[in-house]
């Protein structure tokens, strides 16, 4: 008696009500964002766009910008601090059935691209959201959430 697992990186989601799921997050503008943010890669590089989505991509929840009306892949991590009110979950990044039928902001890669891209990274997939520096070289980046602020 009294003993317990801990589960260290599980977390449980459900859409039972509960008072801290209808917080909204603190947000700052993009410009305020890269000048106060506490992470120097997103500093140092701003906000990117996929090259096989338009959508902006957020590497950190806390750098959600409160002035972008568009389309924006966030962390997984996202989740637990998700306000119904204040945004609209679209889907996931990396479903290939979703993104051929239903997506409307995905683009797939040519044909040339997708092979040099293989060869730069063997883990890249052409539905998962990527990122391509000015040296042409592909990022693909964690598994993001497609989500767009409510008006």
């Amino acid at each position: 008696i009294g003993d317990y697992t801990r589960l260290g990186n599980s977390c449980w989601f459900t859409n039972l009500e509960h008072g801290r799921r209808h917080e909204p997050l603190n947000l700052m503008t993009m410009k305020d964002n890269l000048r106060f943010s506490k992470h120097k890669d997103l500093i140092a590089t701003g906000y990117q766009n996929y090259e096989n989505y338009e959508a902006l991509d957020v590497p950190y929840t806390e750098s959600i910008p409160s002035d972008y009306a568009g389309v924006m892949g966030v962390p997984i991590t996202f989740l637990d601090k998700y306000c119904p009110e204040q945004f609209e979950i679209i889907w996931r990044g990396g479903d290939i059935e979703w993104c051929e039928n239903d997506c409307n902001f995905y683009t797939p890669p040519t044909s040339e691209k997708a092979k040099k891209y293989k060869q730069q990274d063997r883990t890249w997939r052409i539905q998962n959201p990527y990122l391509v520096d000015s040296n042409g070289m592909v990022k693909t980046v964690y598994q993001r959430i497609f989500v767009r602020k409510k008006q």
